[in-house]
C-alpha cells in the first residue's frame, strides 16, 4: 500500500501537473481560443471537440519515449504504439472531464491514478522523451 501511495503522489506531481497545465489549460484552451475567434457563430460542442482531439494526438505523441521496464511479448514499437495509444485515449477522458468540471483538479488526480496503474500493471516506466 505506501509504494502504491508513493508512486500515485509521484505520477501525481511529476506528470500530472505538469502535462495537465501544460495540455489542457495550455494548448488546448489555446486551440480553442483559436477556433473561435475564426468562427463567426462557434458552438460549444466542436470547441471542445476538435482542440480536444488534436491535443489528444500531440499528447499521445509525446509518449513515445516511454519503455517497458519489464519483457514483455511485445516487440520495442509495438509496445510504444500501444502507449501512444493508450495516452491519446487517456487524453481524450481528461478533456471530457476537463470541460465537465471547467477545473484540473480532477484530471491531474485521474491522471496520477492511471500512471500509478500503468506503472504498476503493465510495467511502464516514465521516460522523458526530450
Amino acid at each position: 500500500p505506501l509504494k502504491v501511495l508513493s508512486y500515485f503522489a509521484l505520477f501525481t506531481l511529476r506528470a500530472g501537473i505538469f502535462e495537465e497545465i501544460f495540455f489542457r489549460s495550455g494548448l488546448m484552451i489555446l486551440f480553442r481560443d483559436l477556433l473561435e475567434a475564426r468562427t463567426d457563430k462557434p458552438s460549444p460542442q466542436p470547441l471542445v471537440w476538435i482542440p480536444a482531439l488534436g491535443c489528444s494526438v500531440l499528447f499521445g505523441l509525446s509518449h513515445i519515449g516511454n519503455e517497458a521496464i519489464t519483457n514483455t511479448t511485445l516487440a520495442p514499437w509495438q509496445y510504444k504504439g500501444l502507449y501512444i495509444l493508450l495516452a491519446t485515449t487517456a487524453f481524450l477522458f481528461y478533456s471530457i472531464t476537463f470541460a465537465q468540471t471547467n477545473r484540473l483538479a480532477p484530471p491531474i488526480l485521474i491522471h496520477g491514478f492511471v500512471d500509478t496503474t500503468a506503472v504498476l500493471l503493465l510495467g511502464g516506466f516514465l521516460v522523458v522523451p526530450f
